[in-house]
């Protein structure tokens, strides 16, 4: 995740935030084996993509058409 220019929270270390030069790109959130993620741009798109090609990421699904579940809460 570092090599990728994403940052661990102090204060939740489950938590990683994506900056472009002090712009925040992308957010993602994990906890045991789920994964929430937001963001857009291109860093956020090429940085995510090889993220999926390291790691087995389940479905991509868009919380803006689909109701999420994210650790047992539905996400709308």
């Amino acid at each position: 995740m570092k090599e990728l220019g994403w940052v661990q929270r102090k204060l939740d270390q489950c938590l990683y935030l994506l900056d472009d030069q002090g712009r925040s790109m992308g957010g993602l959130s994990t906890h045991v084996d789920d994964c929430f993620c937001c963001g857009a741009g291109e860093l956020y798109e090429n940085s995510m993509k090889r993220l999926r090609n390291e790691f087995p990421f389940g479905q991509r699904v868009s919380a803006q058409k689909h109701t999420l579940k994210y650790c047992g809460s539905e996400v709308t």
